[in-house]
């Protein structure tokens, strides 16, 4: 949570990204929704905490926020998971780009990679990690390009996202 409240005021820095819509994707690990099982003996209690991240979401600068929340299996099948969520549930319909983060990553200067974006031969824009592999902590696509199982259990060889 104390990154996403930090993003507001990172984004309100930066004029492109300020102009895009979010999906904030929320996810928990099985422990810690145990736990607030156990914690929340109302529905009260356990909306308050959907609240906070509305609330958070709605200081982002942009003109278009969605909230989504899902069961997080953590780190890597997390992240898979939460495009699987997206490309499977439909909501990246309509756009020509997504860009998906990592809640700690920060744009110092957003004008590459959206000069990358501009280019009609490109479909992606991602980072490399190492010598073979593509961090997944930030990348950007075009969702058409996507198969809607691209980010499934099984399509994957390996745990990396």
């Amino acid at each position: 949570m104390s990154y996403v409240r930090c993003q507001a005021e990172l984004y309100r820095r930066a004029p492109r990204l300020r102009e895009t819509d979010v999906l904030l994707h929320v996810g928990e690990d099985e422990a810690s929704t145990a736990r607030r099982a156990r914690q929340c003996d109302t529905d009260a209690c356990v909306h308050s905490s959907l609240a906070a991240w509305q609330e958070l979401l709605n200081a982002w600068p942009m003109p278009t926020k969605m909230l989504k929340f899902s069961r997080n299996p953590c780190k890597q099948p997390g992240a898979k998971k939460a495009m699987h969520d997206a490309l499977t549930s439909s909501w990246f319909r309509g756009y020509d780009w997504v860009i998906r983060t990592n809640p700690d990553l920060i744009f110092y200067d957003d004008s590459r990679m959206f000069s990358l974006m501009e280019r009609s031969q490109n479909w992606a824009v991602v980072m490399k990690c190492g010598n073979i592999q593509t961090n997944t902590d930030f990348f950007a696509v075009r969702p058409d390009r996507l198969p809607v199982d691209a980010f499934s259990e099984r399509n994957s060889t390996k745990l990396d996202a």
